[in-house]
């Protein structure tokens, strides 16, 4: 089956400012439910948003402090590769199709060139390069312009891609905060300093831009109805969920350590499923007001490791009640200093 020109998925007017777990969900639709005997291709844009890879842990990767601050949504697709920032500056491509026996290489080649040609088209010129990018070309400066990455279900092939028209850097720099080695391995010092920016090299506006790309990409289009969105929204709950969104993953046992005047020795160990606090055990010489452990782990099991959320638990739960001399702000400090110093273990 020839990928391109692909048929257009046209989405319903009334789901153009929706979640990105939406428009995952519509993929995943169409994979499932639609006789593929077409490739399809759609769209979409999100208010921002960090969208993680299905492999990673969430504190390891984005400053989930600062993207509740800011109501940036935090959401994990199904495919892998690294976290991508996201907001109407920003276009998301999603192509489904079934394999027909080509590999994974053959059909993340033929959307990355031919997308890429389609780019070159319109006097932008990219080039498809790397294990899953598409970049402009070094004689306009360089500079990835499109990350993009693939999952299986079943027979049938997912490929998303985030273009960059243009974005607000300062919020994509402190949403992100990618591994220090995995910068230093690719020669840059800052997110920032990876990516360009097609407003700087398009004569379009984005809507134009995305217009004529469907244009080249696509001959015939197929229009969603309302009962398969209701289906839709169904999936999209799936990306809700706490332990797909926070618990997957890398597995980390460690233990905080300190002695507070007034209350004695405290250890608290924490062990950890990706960023969700799965078990807590409390020792030391300290005298208890109460079951340490119990009202440790009521008040933190399940709860994401982030300084906003352990704040809220302690808050909420005031687990410090059950040791004699420990105060809200021991047990805070306690455990927020900790937050960026953790080491992972592998996962069985």
């Amino acid at each position: 089956m020839k990928t391109f020109p692909a048929c257009f998925l046209r989405l319903p007017q009334e789901t153009s400012c929706r979640s990105a777990a939406f428009y995952l969900a519509i993929e995943e639709f169409v994979a499932r439910n639609m006789y593929l005997e077409d490739a399809y291709l759609f769209w979409w844009q999100v208010s921002p948003t960090v969208v993680m890879g299905r492999n990673q842990v969430a504190h390891k990767e984005i400053n989930i402090d600062f993207c509740l601050s800011q109501n940036i949504d935090i959401v994990r697709r199904r495919s892998g590769g690294g976290s991508v920032f996201a907001d109407r500056g920003n276009v998301m491509w999603s192509l489904i199709l079934k394999s027909d026996g080509r590999t994974t290489e053959d059909l993340f080649s033929e959307y990355a060139y031919t997308m890429a040609a389609a780019l070159n088209s319109l006097g932008i010129p990219a080039v498809a390069t790397g294990r899953n990018d598409i970049v402009l070309d070094v004689s306009v400066g360089g500079g990835k312009i499109c990350g993009n990455a693939f999952y299986w279900i079943g027979d049938c092939c997912i490929i998303h891609g985030t273009m960059l028209y243009d974005t607000t850097m300062s919020m994509m720099t402190k949403a992100l905060s990618p591994d220090n080695e995995k910068l230093e391995g690719a020669g840059v010092q800052s997110v920032k300093q990876r990516i360009a920016l097609l407003k700087d090299v398009s004569k379009y506006d984005l809507q134009v831009l995305c217009t004529k790309l469907v244009s080249k990409l696509t001959n015939r289009t197929y229009e969603l109805d309302s009962k398969d969105i209701d289906e839709i929204e169904c999936i999209e709950h799936n990306y809700r969920e706490k332990s797909f969104l926070w618990g997957r993953v890398a597995k980390m046992d460690f233990t905080i350590k300190r002695r507070i005047e007034g209350c004695g020795l405290i250890e608290i160990g924490i062990m950890l499923r990706g960023s969700l606090i799965s078990k807590v055990e409390v020792t030391g010489d300290f005298f208890a007001l109460g079951d340490a452990n119990e009202s440790f782990n009521n008040a933190f099991c399940n709860v994401v490791w982030a300084e906003h959320n352990i704040r809220e638990a302690i808050m909420t739960k005031q687990p410090e009640s059950s040791i004699r001399g420990l105060s809200r702000d021991d047990l805070l400090n306690m455990l927020t200093n900790c937050i960026s110093n953790a080491t992972y273990s592998s996962e069985n």
